[in-house]
């Protein structure tokens, strides 16, 4: 009884006085307490206007040579078919994501979720199921819109945010259909912005490229989902991933928000996008370019200009850097790409280019952008052989020998017969032009953005390098352009002095 007292006793003490109150929650628990909250609030705010998109098409399974006997003459392969089995079709299922826009029905996806295919049913996020019809696609930015048919009163349209706003490190959500898993969550921060020239995958065939690039979990199925911010606004759609091992690596990629509004409603009206288009082929000024033409801060470099086109109308030339657009200063080939589509068709559009050291300006009339770009230019045969001609040049600062097109190379002026410049006739080894990969058959046209037509220019303007650390050469392989950037040895340098 006296080991029981002192238990009676507090207990009789708890019920007069109370429990001992718990432990007040510190100010970092309840700072993570209340962003947990924030996020299941913007979930809440967005989940009724994220849907699951199912696809279905037929697709005809491919014919298989093996099915023809061995050594068949081709006269009568065509008889042997008629007689074969006809190729099976079989129907292809595809799964993927989309989000609410408009009260009416309307939904933003990726195009590549609803290319090609035959029917397209949309899951709501209660559960409704309704049949779909596509509305418009651009495959060249993979944005789709699709159509509910009979749209139910109850939709719920996402707010629209601005992507330009958006910085590396904000917090995301990403909504999806992972895998079929229907409304799934997923949250990281932005990881990067004006991520282009991306490659694989869906990502190849998407030539207007300005991603912004996030950490938040992305898998097969979130295709068409949106990424959204805190205030519960779609600032991009999910889109594609880089992965080594098909899954989320933590590198997923979304169509930023502002480009989608662009094209949007001309989606709607007309079903397709109309781009302006200006016909050259060009490339970015790597840092050794940069570095050989101080002046140059950016722009893009003119490898190709195409027949009948704006840029050749306007008398533009391969070597030209365009520094302008449009009274907008470019900064890389992506950043014009995107100012030239978005440039009314007809519209005539002031370009300032560097040629050679002096700075000009055209004015260029806009054409609508042909279904087949003339981007990639056909590839000559590629001229090998040694030429045999006393008239060479050997430079030793730039590692090579040249020589003109003339009898001599009688083979070479055949393949360059609409060019005019100097061949590269030997490389040395290990010199600047062999670590640069420049190769014997290369036609150099500009040395340092000035022309070159003879051996005496070519020995004039290398003259000037004397004092350089590198140099940046045009040149032609076949019936292709590109630009080679020459770094010199130093001892190379001194022994040229000589």
């Amino acid at each position: 009884m006296r080991n029981l007292l002192p238990a009676i006793l507090f207990g009789v003490a708890a019920l007069l006085f109370g429990a001992p109150a718990r432990a007040a929650d510190s100010d970092n628990l309840r700072i993570a307490k209340a962003l947990s909250d924030a996020y299941a609030e913007v979930v809440d705010k967005i989940a009724p206007s994220v849907v699951t998109i199912n696809t279905e098409k037929k697709v005809a399974e491919e014919e298989s040579e093996d099915i023809l006997p061995p050594g068949l003459p081709p006269q009568f392969r065509e008889f042997f078919r008629r007689r074969s089995t006809p190729p099976r079709q079989y129907r292809s299922q595809g799964i993927g994501s989309g989000f609410i826009v408009s009260a009416d029905g309307l939904i933003l996806t990726n195009n590549h979720v609803v290319e090609n295919a035959g029917n397209i049913n949309v899951t709501l996020a209660d559960g409704a199921e309704f049949r779909a019809e596509l509305v418009g696609a651009d495959p060249k930015t993979d944005v789709a819109i699709i159509r509910l048919k009979d749209a139910a009163a109850r939709l719920t349209p996402i707010a629209l945010g601005d992507s330009d706003k958006v910085k590396p490190g904000n917090i995301v959500i990403a909504v999806g259909a992972p895998f079929g898993l229907k409304q799934t969550v997923t949250c990281g921060i932005v990881s990067a912005t004006n991520r282009n020239k991306l490659g694989g995958g869906e990502l190849r065939s998407i030539m207007y490229q300005d991603f912004i690039q996030t950490d938040a979990t992305i898998n097969l199925g979130n295709s068409g989902g949106p990424l959204v911010n805190l205030d519960g606004e779609a600032i991009g759609i999910n889109s594609a991933i880089s992965s080594a091992s098909g899954g989320s690596d933590g590198i997923g990629f979304s169509i930023p928000i502002n480009m989608v509004k662009s094209i949007k409603d001309e989606l709607v009206q007309s079903g397709s996008i109309t781009r302006g288009y200006l016909g050259v082929g060009i490339r970015d000024l790597d840092a050794t370019m940069k570095k050989a033409l101080p002046d140059v801060k950016s722009g893009a470099y003119v490898l190709q200009t195409y027949p009948n086109t704006p840029a050749s109308e306007a008398g533009m030339q391969v070597g030209d850097i365009i520094v302008k657009f449009d009274g907008a200063a470019i900064n890389d080939t992506a950043h014009l790409q995107a100012l030239v589509a978005k440039t009314p068709v007809g519209k005539k559009v002031p370009v300032e280019i560097l040629r050679g050291d002096k700075t000009e300006t055209l004015t260029v009339t806009i054409k609508k952008q042909p279904r087949v770009l003339t981007g990639d230019a056909e590839k000559g045969d590629e001229p090998e052989a040694e030429v045999e001609t006393t008239d060479k040049y050997h430079s030793e600062i730039l590692g090579l020998t040249v020589a003109p097109l003339t009898a001599g190379n009688a083979e070479e002026k055949e393949i360059y017969a609409d060019a005019k410049g100097v061949l590269v006739v030997k490389v040395d080894d290990d010199g600047a032009a062999d670590r640069a990969n420049l190769q014997r058959g290369m036609l150099v046209v500009l040395l340092n953005q000035k022309p070159v037509t003879s051996i005496d220019e070519f020995k004039q303007i290398e003259q000037t390098l004397r004092d350089k650390k590198s140099a940046v050469l045009l040149c032609r392989f076949g019936k292709n352009n590109d630009v080679v950037t020459l770094e010199f040895d130093a001892a190379k340098k001194e022994e040229g002095k000589k």
